[in-house]
């Protein structure tokens, strides 16, 4: 592998669930109630407008769905308000195994870019990316595969010379749709179906230790 394409939320940061409870007070606005843990369970790795699109239509609301989206981006943003944000364990000693490597990543996510550049600018990260392709830049959402298609593009890559970090079932089916490698970390989000990648780890250690080791993950 030559380029590492990372999704955002459970992979670069633990954030899933303080994003979560964010939806879940917006839909409060609107009229719809759901747990926290049934929406991280069905739309981890969706963009806001998919998760508010499909939500609606469950429950049969005769609502716009920009009402929900004018509603949520004006909550004010997790990454903005989060006092603790700082990247997942063992993040900033694995994007610097890939660095010395002179492999090339880009972030893929499905949040909007405004929050993505944040969260990468809090957490002093954003250098070590090459290119980062956002939710708001694509016409799809997981598990499409535009977006990592896209980073590909920018980087200068064929799907085959790339591996994706993801922790979401609709990821990985968009790396896997890529016609990518597919790593899914499973630290943040142990509860999701992940089978379809093509490793599964729970550290970034662990990850280091499988390009190191297993001549079918090595990075060239």
């Amino acid at each position: 592998m030559k380029y590492a394409l990372f999704d955002m939320d459970g992979v670069l940061l633990d954030s899933e669930r303080g994003s979560f409870a964010i939806v879940q007070d917006s839909l409060e606005q609107i009229g719809i109630s759901e747990p926290v843990d049934d929406l991280m369970e069905r739309y981890v790795g969706m963009t806001p407008r998919a998760i508010g699109e499909d939500i609606i239509r469950r429950h049969r609301k005769n609502i716009p769905v920009e009402d929900f989206l004018s509603i949520h981006l004006n909550r004010g943003s997790y990454y903005e308000v989060c006092e603790d944000l700082r990247p997942t364990e063992g993040l900033v000693d694995f994007l610097e195994f890939l660095r010395e490597r002179k492999v090339r990543m880009a972030v893929v996510s499905s949040t909007p870019s405004r929050n993505v550049l944040i969260a990468l600018n809090r957490m002093k990260i954003l250098s070590y990316f090459d290119a980062v392709v956002c939710g708001d830049t694509l016409s799809t959402s997981k598990p499409s595969p535009e977006g990592y298609l896209k980073a590909a593009e920018y980087l200068g890559a064929e799907p085959s010379e790339c591996m994706v970090i993801e922790d979401s079932k609709a990821g990985v089916q968009a790396g896997k749709n890529a016609g990518m490698f597919v790593a899914a970390y499973k630290e943040t989000s142990p509860g999701q179906d992940t089978s379809g990648a093509d490793l599964e780890v729970f550290s970034f250690r662990e990850l280091e230790e499988a390009l190191t080791r297993n001549p079918e993950f090595r990075i060239c």
